[in-house]
Parts: C-alpha cells; sequence; structure tokens
C-alpha cells in the first residue's frame, strides 16, 4: 500500500489477481494496482477504439511496447469493470521476461504502471535484505531490539546502495563482477568485502558529493 497522489494505492502482484478483489477495492472506494494473470477474461466496452474479446494473454506484446485498454469487463462471470495496462520490458540477452498486465482504476494508465515498477523494487529490497543482509537469521524479543534491527538494516542497506552506485559511476563494476549485469546493492558488498578495493575512496567522494547536495539545498 502507498500514499502518493491519491489518497490510498493498493498495489499487489498476482497472487492477489482475484476478480472478486478488484470489485471489493472498489465498493471500499480504493484505489488500486494490481497485476493480474494472462489466462483471464476480458472483453472491451462497446465505445473502445479496438474491440476484443478472449484470454488476455492471446494479445500479442513486442518488448518494450505497452497497450492501454479502459473500461473492460474483466473476468466472463463477474464481469468486473476496470481499466487495463499491458506491458512487456526489454529483457537482457539470452533471457526471457514475461509481460504485465495491470489491472487498475486510476485513469492515469502510465502513472499506474509507474506504481507497479516501484513495487518491483520493494520486492527486490526485500530479498536482498534475505538473501544478503540474512534478515530472518537475527532475533528480536522485544519492540526496541526489533525497531534497533530494523533501522541499523536500513541504515547498512543504505550505505551498500550509496556504494554501489559510486562503483557504478567511477568504472569499477570489473573489479567485483566478471560476467553479466550485477545489481546495485551485489556490487556495493562485492566491493566491501574485495581484498584489493579500496571502499574509504569512494566513500569520501561519496560524502564529498552529498555535501555539496546539502549546501544547495541550505543555501
Amino acid at each position: 500500500m502507498v500514499l502518493w497522489d491519491y489518497k490510498v494505492v493498493i498495489i499487489a502482484d498476482r497472487g492477489f489477481r482475484r476478480a472478486a478483489l478488484l470489485k471489493f477495492l472498489r465498493e471500499l472506494g480504493l484505489h488500486y494496482v494490481i497485476r493480474v494473470c494472462g489466462n483471464v477474461w476480458v472483453s472491451t466496452s462497446n465505445s473502445a477504439r479496438e474491440q476484443y474479446t478472449g484470454i488476455l494473454g492471446n494479445i500479442s506484446l513486442k518488448e518494450g511496447q505497452r497497450k492501454y485498454m479502459w473500461n473492460v469487463s474483466l473476468q466472463q462471470t463477474m464481469g468486473v469493470p476496470t481499466h487495463l495496462v499491458l506491458g512487456k520490458v526489454k529483457a537482457e540477452k539470452g533471457k526471457k521476461i514475461e509481460p504485465w498486465y495491470i489491472a487498475t482504476d486510476l485513469e492515469n494508465l502510465d502513472k499506474a504502471y509507474r506504481y507497479y515498477e516501484k513495487r518491483m523494487w520493494i520486492e527486490e529490497m526485500f530479498r536482498d535484505f534475505k538473501s544478503r543482509f540474512h534478515w530472518c537469521e537475527y532475533k528480536a524479543e522485544s519492540e526496541a531490539g526489533r525497531e534497533m534491527l530494523t533501522f541499523l538494516l536500513m541504515m547498512s542497506y543504505t550505505i551498500v546502495l550509496f556504494l554501489g552506485c559510486q562503483v557504478q559511476r567511477t568504472n569499477r563494476q570489473s573489479l567485483v563482477a566478471s560476467y553479466g549485469k550485477s545489481s546495485i546493492t551485489w556490487l556495493g558488498i562485492s566491493f566491501l568485502n574485495h581484498k584489493k578495493a579500496s571502499a574509504s575512496q569512494l566513500f569520501r567522494q561519496i560524502r564529498r558529493r552529498y555535501g555539496l547536495v546539502a549546501e544547495k539545498l541550505a543555501a
């Protein structure tokens, strides 16, 4: 759930794709951006420029393309009214990317698509917490302990992100990544663990750059 231009926007992946949920959210007056599966039945309204009735996944999409469908009827039995934005991101070489079928009640479908993209970044963050920071291995019995653990985790994550970004900016990826495209967090952690890399120099560069930003904001 996020708070942005709209009061409340529920953002969810395909695990919450049920038409009954979309109907329930509409009845509550809550905005939603929810990814649905390609095997769902849809039907466009009579006023639509391009008419379509059938399985959503049968609509062809090229890499980098988006399609917009306003006021469609989702799911053959319930016929829930909704908007859809269909998109297929460009895949890295050798990888296959599934299209996104996003149901929303927001009128700005590009904005709905960007909201879902933000959700994917949050998903990557939680994956980093579990696999690279081993969040699940730490135990905190008290509420204060859990708050402190979360605070330390967020601080560590932020520092690693800054370091990973600086590794990219200064073209040092080759020191820690021999092939493929590495994530920002992986670059940061790997650089910290690299025997021949000097993280202190990068941290000084980061501090200097953000110090200049702070001075401009305070002026």
